[in-house]
């Protein structure tokens, strides 16, 4: 089984959640993921692997097994929210990227309450 499978199979078992409920999460085809198990498939799309890393928190990097880190760096993290701190993401320190990412962490407790 290739690498890329394993790691989806093991983010799932981390996450408590079966594949097939990810995939209903996320609005991916079981039936994608398990062709490309069998082999009957050579890759899923960009749009698939772009949601599952996202579900899981995941780079891209380490969902294809290309690094062993899964954690993304603040950075990473809130590279698609649509503000800008100095004009571009790439703009700011880690350390402004882990406030904003602690402020937005901030919102969500305060709207689970």
């Amino acid at each position: 089984m290739c690498k890329l499978y394993q790691n989806i199979e093991n983010l799932c078992k981390d996450k408590k959640v079966s594949i097939t409920q990810m995939c209903k999460d996320i609005d991916v085809s079981r039936a994608s993921l398990t062709d490309y198990k069998m082999g009957r498939i050579k890759s899923l799309s960009v749009e698939t692997l772009n949601k599952i890393a996202k579900y899981f928190n995941v780079s891209f990097e380490y969902l294809l097994g290309e690094i062993e880190n899964k954690q993304l760096s603040a950075k990473e993290q809130i590279k698609d929210v649509r503000f800008a701190l100095s004009g571009e993401v790439h703009d700011i320190t880690e350390e402004e990227a882990e406030d904003v990412l602690n402020f937005l962490k901030y919102i969500k407790s305060k709207r689970q309450k």
